[in-house]
């Protein structure tokens, strides 16, 4: 597991946020992000769990979930593709982008 890193400012025209680096806070801001429609935040997530080298499935299943529910169904692919060893939730949730892309 990676040292935690100085919490991260996240600031947008309208809110400015400071989160620790883990897990917990990421998938509370891409669950805030989804009721809000916001399209940015999840982008601003993956990159950091890019950046941290991030393992959770937890957390990568929550950004499929977050891009497919904000219609980024190519990045919620990318994020599938990019797991491990996928669980059942991860292929729940590219089963149901491919549903809405209507390629099943």
């Amino acid at each position: 597991m990676q040292p935690f890193l100085p919490p991260q400012q996240i600031k947008d025209s309208n809110v400015s946020v400071e989160i620790d680096n883990n897990s917990i806070d990421y998938a509370n801001l891409l669950s805030i992000s989804v009721r809000c429609g916001d399209v940015e935040l999840p982008k601003i997530v993956h990159f950091s769990i890019l950046k941290l080298e991030e393992k959770d499935i937890y957390l990568k299943n929550g950004l499929i979930g977050a891009y497919v529910k904000l219609g980024y169904l190519n990045l919620a692919e990318k994020v599938f593709d990019s797991l491990g060893s996928p669980d059942v939730v991860s292929y729940t949730a590219i089963v149901a982008s491919r549903i809405w892309q209507n390629r099943l």
